[in-house]
C-alpha cells in the first residue's frame, strides 16, 4: 500500500491534530479574491488573486517537491492554491542534531525525502525533551511547518511542531485527507473559474469563495465555524482567537493573555503548551510570546 508512489499524489486540506479533543482536523478554509457574490472590477478580472491556504494543510512530500515556487514573492503554489502552513506524516530516515537545531530526513513513501529543520528552544521543558528523544530514526512523526526554498531545486520544512505518531491510523487518515482535499480543491478551482460572468451579482449573497471541507460537513472533523475550531475547549478557543487576532510582529505575550482571561498562570501555560504541541501556535522572540499558525 505504502509503496505505490502514484496513489498519494492528492491535494491538501485543513488538519490540526489526529488526537485533539475527539476530532480530526482544524478549521481550515480556502479564500478566493472576488468569489461568487463579490463584485469584481475589470482589473480584478484581468489579474485574479490565487486561492490561499489559510490554515494547516495536509500534504504528501511529493506535492511539496512538485509545488511551483515564485522566487520573487517567495511563495509556493500547488495548482492555483498558495501554500501557508502544511503538515506531513512520514518516517524519520536520519536525524542530525547541532547546538541550535535538529535536521531530520523524512520520507512518506510518495517520492524522495524532504529535510525538516526544527529549531531548539533555549530552555526546553522535560516534556519537550522526552518528546524530542522519542523522535528518532525509523519513527513515524507528524510535522507541521512552513515550506522554504534555500537554494535552487532544494526544499525543506521549517517545523513549528514535530510529534511522534502513537496511533498508526493517523498515517492512513492523513493520506485519505490528502486525496480528499485534492478532489475538493480541484472542484473549488472549477467553481472559481465560473465567477467572471457574475461580477455584478449582489454583494454578500451566494458562494463566497469558501471551500466545503470535511470539517464543514461534519463538526467532528474540526470545522471552523463562527471563529472557533471544533475539537478545542472553550478556553483553548478563546486563547487561540486572541493570539490569532494579535497584530504585533512578535505575537501576543503571556502578560497580555493573563490580563484578558481569568485563569491562573499555570492553567494558561498548560493551554499554551497544548496549542503549541498541536500546531495551532508557536513561540517567537522568547518562550512567553506566541503567534498563531493561522496568521499570514
Amino acid at each position: 500500500m505504502w509503496n505505490d508512489t502514484n496513489q498519494f499524489v492528492g491535494g491538501y486540506q485543513s488538519m490540526d491534530s489526529f488526537n485533539s479533543g475527539g476530532g480530526f482536523g482544524g478549521g481550515g478554509y480556502m479564500q478566493d479574491a472576488g468569489g461568487f457574490g463579490s463584485p469584481m472590477t475589470d482589473s480584478q478580472e484581468k489579474k485574479r488573486s490565487p486561492m490561499r491556504a489559510q490554515s494547516i494543510l495536509p500534504c504528501s512530500i511529493k506535492q511539496l517537491h512538485s509545488a511551483t515556487y515564485n522566487q520573487t514573492e517567495d511563495t509556493f503554489k500547488i495548482g492555483n492554491t498558495e501554500l501557508n502552513q502544511v503538515s506531513v506524516v512520514g518516517v524519520i530516515r536520519d536525524a542530525q542534531e547541532s547546538a541550535t537545531n535538529i535536521m531530520y530526513t523524512i520520507n512518506d513513501m510518495t517520492g524522495e525525502d524532504i529535510i525538516v529543520r526544527r529549531w531548539l528552544e533555549n530552555e526546553e521543558s522535560d516534556a519537550e525533551k522526552d518528546k524530542r528523544s522519542s523522535c528518532r530514526e525509523n519513527t513515524y512523526v507528524r510535522v507541521i511547518g512552513h515550506l522554504k526554498s534555500f537554494r535552487e531545486n532544494s526544499r525543506s520544512l521549517i517545523a513549528y511542531s514535530l510529534n511522534p505518531v502513537t496511533d498508526f491510523n493517523e498515517i492512513t487518515y492523513h493520506m485519505i485527507e490528502v486525496i480528499h482535499s485534492h478532489l475538493a480543491l480541484s472542484k473549488q478551482s472549477e467553481m472559481t473559474s465560473m465567477t467572471t460572468p457574475m461580477k455584478h451579482s449582489t454583494p454578500g449573497r451566494g458562494f463566497q469563495g469558501q471551500m466545503t471541507t470535511p470539517g464543514k460537513m461534519n463538526q467532528g472533523f474540526g470545522g471552523n465555524v463562527g471563529g472557533t475550531i471544533a475539537g478545542l475547549s472553550g478556553i483553548q478557543n478563546e486563547i487561540h482567537s486572541m493570539i490569532t487576532s494579535c497584530q504585533h510582529e512578535e505575537g501576543m505575550s503571556l502578560t497580555e493573555i493573563k490580563q484578558k482571561v481569568r485563569l491562573s498562570e499555570q492553567q494558561i501555560r498548560t493551554t499554551l503548551e497544548w496549542l503549541s504541541n498541536e500546531g495551532h501556535i508557536y513561540s517567537t522572540i522568547d518562550d512567553d510570546h506566541f503567534k498563531s499558525t493561522d496568521s499570514y
